[in-house]
């Protein structure tokens, strides 16, 4: 209980920091993806139901004076997103945005200082420093993106499993529900390496992962009364939009793949070949042991959520920190390390080639994936029992 108040109290230091902070930042015009979660603040806060679209718009065009052609997305995050966040509804928009901006600054560092929590301390700083300017990190930052709490979660996870800490391994899993199509892999792929564990710890963490998913749930009737049939119907209608439905900016591998094959974007089969994808990949993971282990779990299950996952932005690959992080102290050779610091850097590409560098992360994706069972071959050799010749 002190630790959960010293967590809590933590975070609410944090938020006002942000808030504080936020108001000496210059104004930004543009506020990119950020206005959509914005709004559904504005929601909550006013009572309005998140997942009603015209009301929302609505909303938002009267309370930023707003010319009546402003037009946005159905919401498609769970309602906890939004009541987690409610405060920035009643900041002016552009200091809300910069209070998102420092709050995704801290998740970062936050995931980078959890997952290297082993390390030195010079070290643990270099590693955050270097976290920041990882281009999609930076990416993620300036447009106010969502996927920094699912590896917060991510990351946090590792870090409670090795203490062996219900509680916070819980809230792991929890916060890797804050964008589900990320979180897909990494949560159910958690909670069952908990149920094999078959300790008084993961029984007492797989219980309050659900108990605190049904508070979630509870907690989301606020945002909207009706909010899991709602949800279900502005995930549809945010999936039928021209630009989602064509994938116009995905940088899914399954997607690209197809549109090269075929020229144009296809749903059924980019679906089919992202089953394929992460069927294959998981039989490979299975047969070296990968899931065995709390780390290989985590960095093996956000690799295969980057190559199978048919709905991705190149923020998305922020993710690869994870895996990068756990082979850089398990990579001991020139090349290898040479290996891992050209996968650091070449996201520097898009910065010229843009969204045609897209192809780049999911490559990239995969040199960790060979890597990753490069580094659990050459255990699965040392442990076999050595050859005598007579």
């Amino acid at each position: 209980m002190k630790r959960f108040a010293l967590i809590t109290g933590g975070v609410i230091v944090l938020i006002g920091l942000a808030i504080g902070l936020g108001a000496f930042l210059p104004g930004r015009e543009a506020v990119y993806d950020f206005i959509i979660l914005y709004s559904a603040n504005l929601g909550v806060i006013n009572r309005v139901p998140i997942y009603d679209t015209a009301a929302i718009i609505h909303l938002t065009i009267s309370r930023l004076a707003l010319n009546g052609n402003f037009t946005l997305f159905p919401y498609p995050y769970p309602p906890w997103v939004a009541l987690s966040t409610f405060y920035l509804g009643f900041l002016p928009v552009s200091w809300a945005a910069n209070v998102w901006l420092l709050l995704n600054i801290a998740m970062l560092v936050g995931s980078a200082l959890l997952i290297s929590s082993a390390w030195k301390p010079i070290q643990r700083i270099f590693l955050s420093v270097a976290a920041l300017f990882f281009v999609p990190a930076l990416g993620l930052i300036v447009v106010g993106q969502y996927t920094a709490p699912v590896l917060l979660g991510a990351a946090l996870f590792v870090y409670a499993a090795r203490r062996r800490e219900s509680a916070l391994t819980a809230l792991g899993l929890l916060l890797m529900t804050f964008k589900p199509h990320v979180g897909l892999l990494l949560l159910p792929a958690g909670l069952v390496w908990l149920l094999f564990q078959k300790t008084t710890y993961a029984r007492r963490a797989v219980w309050l992962t659900i108990a605190g998913g049904v508070l979630l749930a509870a907690l989301g009737f606020i945002a909207d009364p009706a909010w899991p049939l709602a949800y279900l119907h502005s995930l549809v209608s945010y999936s039928s939009l021209p630009g989602v439905a064509g994938r116009d900016l995905s940088a899914s591998l399954p997607v690209m793949l197809v549109k090269l094959v075929t020229g144009q974007t296809n749903t059924l089969w980019s679906n089919c070949l992202s089953m394929a994808t992460i069927l294959g990949i998981l039989l490979l993971f299975w047969r070296f042991k990968l899931l065995a282990g709390v780390e290989t779990l985590v960095a093996g299950m956000t690799l295969l959520t980057l190559l199978g996952s048919p709905y991705l932005f190149n923020y998305d690959y922020v993710l690869l920190l994870l895996p990068l992080i756990y082979l850089a102290r398990r990579v001991g050779s020139l090349p290898g390390r040479l290996a891992l610091a050209g996968i650091y850097a070449l996201p520097w590409t898009s910065l010229v080639f843009s969204r045609e560098a897209n192809i780049l992360y999911a490559c990239l994706a995969l040199l960790l994936v060979i890597m990753l069972l490069g580094t659990h071959v050459e255990k699965h050799i040392d442990e076999l029992p050595p050859i005598h010749y007579t």
